[in-house]
This record gives C-alpha cells, sequence and structure tokens, in this order.
C-alpha cells in the first residue's frame, strides 16, 4: 500500500529529517511544503522526497494554510496517483511502527476529526462574519476591525453556502476522497471564495467539502496525539507522554477514541524523547 506523506512544515529541519527517516520505506513519498517566512532552505536528497516549489507565506488562523495543504495535495496526487494522502506537521513522530500505521490505514476509512457546526471551541461567528487573513496574534488594521466591527454591530451576516463541518488540521484520506476533493475545488469555486474570509478556515475547509459528500459516512477521528495543556497549545512531547502511550491503546478526544499513529509535538532538541519512542512504542533498538 502506497502512503503519502503531506509535510507542513517551516523550522526544526533536523526533526524533520528524522521524521523523514523513519517513516521512508518501499510504498513512502513525501510532500513537503516550508513556510515562505522560513528562514533556513531544506533539502534532502532522497529520490522520494517533493518539495513544493511555490512557498506560501503562512499566519496562523489565515487562509494561507489552506492554500499550502491544497499545494500538497494536486503535488502528491499528480505524482503518486494511489495510495493515502496523510497530513502531518513537521513537529510530528510516529508513534507505532510503520508496519503497524500501513496496517492501521489498511483498514479503510477517511480519518479525520468532523463534526456539524457549531461546537463549543467552534462557534459559528467563524463564518458568519468576514475575517481576515492577517496576523491574528498580532493587531488588526484599522481598516480590518472596522469592517468587523460595524458587521457584528448591525447584524450584518455573510450568506452560508452550505454546512458547515468543523473539526482539526490533521488527516489520512484515500486516493478517492482526495481526487473528490480537487475536483470540487475545480467546479465548485464557492469553497475557496466563502472560506477566504473566514477564521481559522483550515479547521473548516476540508471537513466541509467531505461532510456534505458521501465519504462523511466512512470516517473515523484522527490518528495524532497531541496535549493541549493549557491549551494555549500543544505541549512538547515528554517521557510521561510515552509513558502514556504505553499503557492505553485508544486516547479519548472529542470527536471519538481512537488509536493513535503518530503524535505531535517534537523539536530538534527532541532526540531522546524520540530515541524512547523507536524503542518502547515502535520496537526498534537504536
Amino acid at each position: 500500500m502506497k502512503i503519502n506523506y503531506l509535510i507542513l512544515a517551516h523550522t526544526n529541519f533536523e526533526h524533520l529529517d528524522r521524521l523523514i527517516s523513519a517513516l521512508d520505506q518501499q510504498g513512502v513519498n513525501f510532500f513537503i511544503h516550508i513556510d515562505k517566512t522560513a528562514t533556513q532552505n531544506y533539502h534532502n536528497n532522497k529520490a522520494n522526497v517533493h518539495v513544493v516549489e511555490d512557498r506560501i507565506d503562512i499566519t496562523w488562523g489565515g487562509f494561507g494554510m489552506v492554500v499550502a495543504t491544497i499545494k500538497l495535495l494536486q503535488l502528491a496526487y499528480r505524482t503518486s496517483g494511489e495510495g493515502y494522502y496523510c497530513l502531518i506537521s513537521g513537529a510530528d513522530y510516529p508513534v507505532r511502527s510503520n508496519e503497524r500505521i500501513t496496517k492501521e490505514l489498511a483498514k479503510g476509512y477517511e480519518r479525520i476529526n468532523i463534526k456539524a457546526a457549531p461546537l463549543p471551541h467552534k462557534k459559528m461567528e467563524r463564518f458568519e462574519y468576514y475575517h481576515f487573513d492577517f496576523k491574528w496574534r498580532k493587531l488588526m488594521t484599522l481598516s480590518e476591525k472596522v469592517i468587523t466591527g460595524l458587521a457584528k454591530l448591525f447584524g450584518i451576516k455573510r450568506d452560508i453556502p452550505f454546512k458547515i463541518y468543523v473539526g482539526s488540521q490533521w488527516f489520512v484520506l484515500s486516493h478517492q476522497c482526495v481526487g473528490y476533493i480537487l475536483q470540487q475545488l475545480s467546479n465548485e469555486p464557492d469553497y475557496i471564495d466563502f472560506f477566504r474570509y473566514t477564521k481559522i478556515p483550515d479547521e473548516a475547509f476540508f471537513h466541509t467539502i467531505i461532510g456534505n459528500s458521501y465519504f462523511l459516512k466512512h470516517t473515523k477521528p484522527c490518528v495524532t496525539y497531541m496535549d493541549w495543556g493549557d491549551g494555549t497549545g500543544p505541549e512538547l512531547i515528554a517521557e510521561e507522554h510515552v509513558n502514556r502511550l504505553k499503557r492505553v491503546s485508544k486516547i479519548e478526544g472529542t470527536y471519538g477514541d481512537f488509536y493513535p499513529l503518530f503524535a505531535r509535538k517534537f523539536n530538534n532538541n527532541s532526540k531522546g524523547v524520540v530515541k524512547k519512542i523507536d524503542e518502547e512504542l515502535r520496537g526498534i533498538k537504536v
């Protein structure tokens, strides 16, 4: 079975090389997008590593994240033409052996966290009003503040042309599902036109396309484990996380229980915990 790993990265290239080496096997291809703002260039001479040339400046909460993911899907779909498409971060690492990953994906299903909106932490306000692709963790421009503020003050809401589904960013999708998504993007410009001005669109864009299709009935939760700690962002994976993953076969999540195949996040200094994962979770003697 062929697996196409789609990797969004912007830093920690030493760990990115560890990630690629860990997942590399026959039938695997890697498609990598490096954020345009990255201060380093990334090179990998492996024949099965493909780097997106047209790089996007990705801002947290902005549409650039969706554009970069579409570029990865398009490149992988053209180059590979079959298998599963696994979107992960350059700060991820597998917590199961490659054999187990292949066996789990072979069961079928689209692995994506998906539910109909709204959810308590993903409210319809994200979609009902115009939001602009600025750096969400910095100040808005004055014009953006005025437009958004006036729209809310007078209750001016956008027309939503489809039922909205939401979830988390990462996924593993079948070749058939990816083909359907790319076809919809070609035939239905409303998806890009609408989500370009929504808040955190990567948590709803692909979900809405899948949610309004036959593929919704064949979804299961995503397979990436994260510890959100105080809720501001995923914590670095440490030894205590590895010990937890050793004790449990399934993780209880907002979108349902799941069997974790990957964990997030790691950095260049995570060599020690990666060694522990290789030895105790992946069965590799280092």
